[in-house]
């Protein structure tokens, strides 16, 4: 957990604006199709010449590695990956941003691809001093949830060390979390933007929380001691719940839905190497080889085995180039430079 103690000069606009922990329980409208984020898939995309986005310049790739035929539900239990070139807003001044970044995937190596069933939620707090002289403070606690898709979303409660305008009016409370108390308007967290995605029924000792989805679907978080926010379940808009299971390093190794219909997960040296279907017939899987280009260590073929190519091995291969950033900014990590892709969901399986 970290705390950090910044300059907020926008102290003043909080207390006009009449902000209270009340907001929380604020849902927005419907959800947004063009939301203002960097990263994700939830854009429409240029095909032209590959898949990226007109507004953000993001590039992305979306490979759906392993179909479960008779998979219910929304959701289905396919095993999808996406990679896209912007990096969650990671690639950010030192010195200028003070609020905590989202979690960079790295279950294929660093950075780069995440997967349909990678869900991150980091919890983080920071204390804003205002820029009068009165001496008080803003204490603001946030989870930012990174989407299976690569995009992130923020959520937050703030206290104060005064009196905050509001209906009714909030009184002092200079603390962190938690507890996080209903009675105050904390089970539910402000979500920042135009967000539609909404986090609700936080436990007052912080233990679980869920995420609703604009589509319906829910996300059931649950605290680890030692691994931090893990999502459990997933329900699909008509409440099929798929089972998410972690072994003791925190990697997922088991995606299961009602029913029995499963995806297993193998990993080494903090990788995956290895996604299957063990109980639909002939087993299908996807093996994962890595390589440290640059110094990176980064995923550098997929290989399918049997279906859609029964008794046949089809592979793919990705090359990758580092583009060093401007001095005080983070390093962005080797950028996919090409792919060759079986299962590309695009018009071309080759990034450059």
């Amino acid at each position: 957990m970290r705390i950090r103690i910044v300059l907020a000069l926008a102290f003043s606009f909080l207390l006009g604006t009449g902000t209270s922990r009340l907001q929380a329980q604020m849902i927005g409208p419907g959800p947004d199709e063009n939301p203002t984020a960097n990263t994700g898939a939830l854009k429409a995309q240029i095909e032209t010449g590959g898949s990226y986005d007109a507004h953000s310049g993001n590039a992305t790739r979306i490979i759906p590695d392993l179909h479960v035929p008779g998979a219910l539900g929304v959701y289905g239990l396919d095993f999808v990956r996406y990679w896209n070139s912007l990096r969650n807003d990671r690639i950010e001044n030192l010195f200028l941003h003070p609020e905590p970044e989202p979690d960079q995937p790295t279950d294929f190596g660093s950075p780069g691809w995440s997967h349909s069933w990678s869900w991150s939620a980091e919890y983080d707090e920071y204390l804003q001093e205002p820029f009068d002289d009165g001496g008080n403070y803003i204490y603001t606690m946030m989870i930012t949830i990174t989407f299976p898709d690569g995009h992130a979303s923020k959520y937050k409660i703030t206290r104060s060390s005064q009196w905050v305008y509001g209906w009714p009016w909030a009184p002092p409370d200079p603390r962190f979390g938690p507890p996080y108390l209903a009675a105050h308007g904390e089970a539910n967290w402000i979500p920042s933007g135009e967000i539609h995605d909404y986090l609700e029924n936080m436990a007052e000792n912080g233990s679980e929380f869920w995420l609703h989805r604009a589509d319906g679907g829910t996300v059931h978080f649950i605290y680890d001691d030692t691994w931090g926010y893990q999502a459990r379940e997933v329900l699909d808009p008509h409440g099929l719940i798929t089972t998410l299971t972690y072994d003791g390093n925190g990697h997922l190794i088991q995606v299961q839905q009602e029913g029995g219909r499963r995806l297993v997960l193998t990993w080494s040296s903090g990788v995956i190497t290895r996604v299957e279907d063990p109980d639909g017939g002939p087993t299908q899987a996807v093996d994962y080889l890595y390589g440290s280009p640059d110094g990176w260590f980064t995923l550098t073929h997929a290989q399918y085995h049997d279906e859609p190519f029964p008794g046949q091995t089809v592979s793919s291969t990705y090359t990758y180039q580092t583009i060093p950033p401007p001095s005080g900014f983070f390093p962005a990590g080797p950028l996919l430079s090409t792919a060759d892709d079986p299962h590309f969901a695009g018009p071309m399986r080759s990034i450059s």
